[in-house]
């Protein structure tokens, strides 16, 4: 695994939860089976878990619309960067 890769495990599916853990960092050097990514798959469109992960990806969608939207906060802040740098 690349360097950020286990750190962006961790973001993905600890901290925004918006993922299921496919292989566990101990297994790093492993490859990773058909039988893993088909139990991860069924996980993610067959259960609870994978209904509230897809509501919080919806959810995190809308909430970044927002934000890019003119008057959104990420929105005033990159016009506010363009303007610095275009003075």
């Amino acid at each position: 695994m690349a360097s950020d890769q286990s750190r962006n495990a961790v973001l993905i599916t600890s901290l925004l939860k918006v993922g299921v853990v496919v292989k566990d960092q101990s297994q790093r050097d492993q490859l990773v089976t058909s039988s893993t990514i088909e139990n991860a798959e069924k996980t993610f469109m067959e259960s609870k878990e994978g209904d509230e992960i897809r509501q919080r990806v919806v959810d995190m969608g809308e909430t970044v619309r927002r934000a890019m939207d003119k008057g959104g906060v990420s929105r005033l802040e990159l016009d506010s960067s363009i303007t610095q740098i275009t003075r």
